[in-house]
């Protein structure tokens, strides 16, 4: 849905088709929120934020990456750790 705002998409009927989940059981009141004026500078923000997001997950992934590589001299502790129970 968020990418359709940003595309432009202003029509709370086919932005409400687009819902997944547990969104379906509320169309009714996703459409009443979803009635309203997106102006360019929200989308423009809401393009950002999601730019954002983004950049983080990639930064994430990234960091999971360099842990897994630093972890992988202490593999047979890490297995013996993990083998705890609750751990």
């Amino acid at each position: 849905m968020i990418e359709a705002l940003i595309e432009g998409e202003n029509d709370p009927q086919a932005l409400t088709d687009l819902a997944l989940g547990k969104l379906r059981a509320k169309l009714p009141q996703l459409q009443k929120a979803l009635q309203g004026r997106v102006e360019a500078h929200h989308r423009l923000l809401l393009k950002e934020i999601i730019a954002h997001i983004d950049f983080l997950e990639q930064q994430m992934e990234h960091l999971l990456e360099e842990i897994e590589a630093r972890m992988s001299p202490f593999k047979e502790a890490l297995d013996l750790l993990m083998s705890i129970p609750g751990i």
